[in-house]
């Protein structure tokens, strides 16, 4: 079994074995970072959708913190009050059945 440095076993009592919120976690992220060189993170979400399905498939990633350079726009088709809730959390495009005849009749996610 190696040896575990004082500096990493410091770092370990202060990471509790359990699920953080978004912000805190990110706050002990920022905490527990030491070493001398560039670290990385990676983040593991539970979306609740079922890969089995062709319409739930998650099929796109995004590189942080500074992305591919490329423009990420986040569309949400949805009715009633999922479109308020979609705007108001801060999707770029949102609408329902207009949005989906906009989408086929001009192909502006292809072109854009």
């Amino acid at each position: 079994m190696p040896k575990i440095s004082r500096r990493l076993q410091g770092l370990q009592a202060k990471v509790e074995d359990k699920d953080y919120h978004p912000l805190e976690a990110l706050a002990l992220l920022k905490e527990t970072a030491t070493a001398k060189f560039t670290e990385a993170a990676e983040a593991h979400i539970r979306l609740g959708i079922d890969p089995k399905y062709t319409d739930q498939q998650l099929r796109t990633t995004v590189a942080l913190p500074k992305g591919t350079g490329q423009i990420v726009r986040v569309a949400v088709i949805a009715r009633g009050e999922k479109v308020n809730e979609a705007s108001n959390a801060g999707a770029d495009i949102v609408g329902s059945e207009e949005l989906i005849d906009e989408i086929q009749k001009v192909e502006w996610i292809l072109i854009s």
